[in-house]
């Protein structure tokens, strides 16, 4: 996400509004709030950012349904490996077409 706002979102953009499906295990920790709080030191011209929360159990989001896919596909396989395992699953799992965005090592940024 970081990588897109400060590559792909034009200066003239003031305020950025985002949205989250209200997963606490996901989202509502520091970690995405260090994230965003370096978003705008490294995007000056960005002055606000909001995170705003979907009521959990009052919305649907049409990716809930893949998660679910791939959540019951993982509790029937024995062991994974690797990252590579988890993909194949999903690929597996899927009707629809799956994009496979695999990020290299040291493409991640650990906030603290």
């Amino acid at each position: 996400m970081r990588k897109y706002v400060v590559n792909h979102i034009s200066d003239k953009i003031q305020e950025l509004i985002l949205w989250s499906d209200s997963c606490g295990g996901q989202n509502r920790n520091i970690k995405i709030v260090l994230l965003l709080k370096s978003i705008l030191e490294e995007k000056p011209t960005l002055g606000k950012i909001r995170l705003r929360l979907l009521v959990s159990g009052h919305s649907f989001l049409p990716n809930d349904s893949d998660f679910g896919n791939v959540e019951s596909a993982l509790k029937i396989q024995q062991k994974l490996f690797s990252p590579e395992d988890y993909i194949k699953i999903m690929k597996n799992c899927r009707e629809k077409s799956y994009q496979d965005r695999s990020y290299a090592e040291g493409r991640f940024c650990y906030y603290q």
